[in-house]
């Protein structure tokens, strides 16, 4: 019997993949209709052109492209609990899913790579077949399945009932930034920095909060504007944080530019915002907007280690 052309569409680059993924059967292309059958039905009828393997793909192969995901995933956080579950031992795959399932748009990200790698995967095994039946091999860009994870997050403006969970994440932001420190030190050095203020919504106070889609506060950033004695009105970038396991999906840049967008600062006649140390990346990325570096504080520490 002569080898069959088929010609691969969307359809049934998704019928491969979930017969690829089936580990309890075993699955075969026939190119006469072209369709999936399985090995139980692969007697059945009159044959005039033979069945083709699928591509491998075996649970190793989703072992490998779990550790390829955790590998380049972006945040921090979630790569290393990731990155601890695939090494667990036992139930891998099973701790992996409920993992992601806390965490929807890394989920929705997982999904796309997935996708992507295993469309990839039956177009090599695609071209393969036509490079036998004498074809040139066809090319297919893929690229475009990734959903720009960015986008799944809102920025919106504070309500009053979500204060508290603001005041917790300064103090958090803060204490992270000064983690080596004694407490005490670090609580005085907060009621210094903030010099009575603490973040509130008012005409000179604005918060602007990055929401998930579950709805789930992940980041913030507070601007003040205050009219000094001569009438000269100074606008303070006081907070722009996000929560660790959020870092890495450009979050931070998103709230900076929503505050810098906001009528209340561009009102303003000069913008402070302090930098803490080890966050350089930020001080450089303002300067690109104009800020000139006008201070530092050093610290120095004479405890004996």
């Amino acid at each position: 019997m002569a080898n069959e052309s088929f010609e691969l569409t969307n359809e049934l680059i998704e019928q491969i993949i979930f017969a690829m993924e089936n580990q309890k059967e075993k699955f075969f292309l026939d190119p006469a209709v072209p369709s999936i059958v399985s090995k139980s039905a692969e007697g059945t009828g009159n044959r005039i052109s033979p069945l083709y393997d699928l591509p491998d793909w075996e649970p190793s192969d989703g072992y490998r492209l779990m550790e390829q995901f955790v590998l380049n995933l972006r945040n921090p956080v979630y790569r290393e609990h990731l990155s601890s579950i695939l090494h667990c031992g036992s139930g891998v795959f099973r701790k992996f899913k409920d993992a992601l399932n806390q965490r929807p748009d890394i989920e929705r990200k997982w999904f796309s790579f997935k996708e992507l790698n295993m469309k990839r995967r039956v177009l090599d095994w695609y071209n393969i077949l036509r490079l036998e039946w004498g074809l040139d091999v066809w090319e297919e860009d893929f690229n475009g399945e990734y959903s720009p994870v960015l986008t799944d997050f809102s920025i919106d403006l504070c309500r009053e009932e979500q204060l508290p969970r603001i005041n917790r994440m300064d103090r958090d932001a803060f204490s992270e930034i000064y983690q080596s420190c004694p407490s005490d030190y670090i609580s005085d050095l907060f009621r210094r920095f903030r010099d009575g203020f603490e973040p509130e919504i008012s005409e000179e106070s604005r918060i602007f909060l990055a929401e998930s889609p579950d709805g789930e506060i992940v980041g913030f950033v507070w601007i003040t504007a205050e009219v000094l004695e001569k009438g000269t009105v100074l606008g303070r970038i006081r907070q722009i944080y996000v929560l660790p396991e959020y870092r890495g999906l450009g979050l931070a840049e998103k709230l900076k530019e929503k505050a810098l967008e906001d009528s209340m600062l561009k009102s303003c006649s000069f913008l402070e915002i302090d930098v803490p140390a080890g966050a350089e990346f930020i001080m450089n990325n303002l300067i690109q907007y104009g800020f000139k570096k006008n201070s530092t504080m050093l610290v120095l520490s004479q405890n004996a280690d």
